[in-house]
């Protein structure tokens, strides 16, 4: 069954009465090398690895994993799609479909108990409605995952991998370098799905290497600041850091020029370093 065929893929919605949701953001790939590369591209030793999937869709990109991967988690949000994919993945007996909320479920547990012995990685084709708030919870949970590559909006990836530093960097971009590395895959052109949407993907992904390292208290504080100055990125940053933590322009410029920032710097002119070194110098004058 070729699951990237429009032909099948409307017969499939028909024979079990499913049609698309606009507000679960449901586009189903029918380009038959999208997912395939996606697959491949999820981790070097695919043998040894557990994969977690977050929307199944009608099982295009659940076979390529399948066909890959020692394990394979779903989780699906749509109901409405289990008896289009009962169909489609039956003979996978490495897969296990869980149809839940991402957002509210014990994403550690599931994780942990489901590749136990095995290294873990995520792939998905993300609906662009909840892109970043999925991809933060993946990194912000301390999930035992080794890569996340997702497909998301072309803008989407554009900020998310955009370098410290540059015009492009938002506060997402300092976030996901916080935990990862971010990069840009390939792109996947808006008629490669049906519905076809009104914008372009880009497949990424985020290698977990957890550089930074700081308590919680220090990481609360670090995702304060860069919130703060990206919310008036057109501003200096001295001002958005004064009022976020109630100290006079003066003290919070003494701050800056002991960590070599400018104070009239905007939000995206400082490295990742500069946000961590800003961050230590702040919550030692707390």
């Amino acid at each position: 069954m070729d699951l990237t065929d429009i032909r099948t893929v409307r017969f499939l919605m028909e024979k079990h009465g499913f049609s698309f949701s606009g507000a679960l953001g449901q586009n189903f790939l029918i380009n038959p090398h999208v997912c395939p590369k996606i697959a491949e591209l999820g981790s070097t030793s695919p043998e040894n690895t557990g994969v977690l999937e977050i929307g199944a869709g009608i099982g295009v990109l659940t076979k390529e994993l399948a066909l890959r991967y020692k394990k394979v988690i779903v989780l699906e949000i749509d109901k409405g799609l289990k008896p289009i994919l009962d169909e489609t993945l039956a003979g996978f007996d490495n897969v296990e479909i869980i149809y839940a909320d991402i957002m509210a479920i014990n994403l550690k547990e599931l994780i942990t108990a489901g590749f136990e012995g095995l290294d873990a990685v995520c792939c998905a084709n993300l609906p662009y409605y909840i892109t970043s708030p999925v991809i933060m919870r993946l990194l912000d949970e301390d999930l035992p995952l080794k890569s996340i590559t997702v497909m998301v909006q072309k803008e989407a990836a554009d900020r998310i991998t955009a370098l410290p530093g540059t015009r492009e960097c938002g506060a997402i971009s300092i976030a996901i370098r916080y935990y990862g590395t971010p990069e840009k895959l390939f792109g996947v052109g808006r008629g490669k799905f049906m519905p076809s949407p009104n914008v372009d993907s880009t497949v990424i992904r985020i290698i977990v290497d957890k550089k930074y390292n700081l308590n919680e208290i220090d990481k609360i504080r670090f995702f304060r600041i860069v919130k703060s100055v990206f919310s008036q990125r057109r501003k200096q940053i001295i001002n958005p850091l004064s009022v976020e933590f109630h100290i006079s322009k003066d003290k919070a410029r003494d701050i800056l020029e002991k960590c070599g920032i400018s104070s009239r710097a905007r939000a995206e002119e400082l490295s990742l370093d500069k946000f961590i070194a800003l961050n230590e110098a702040i919550g030692g004058n707390l």
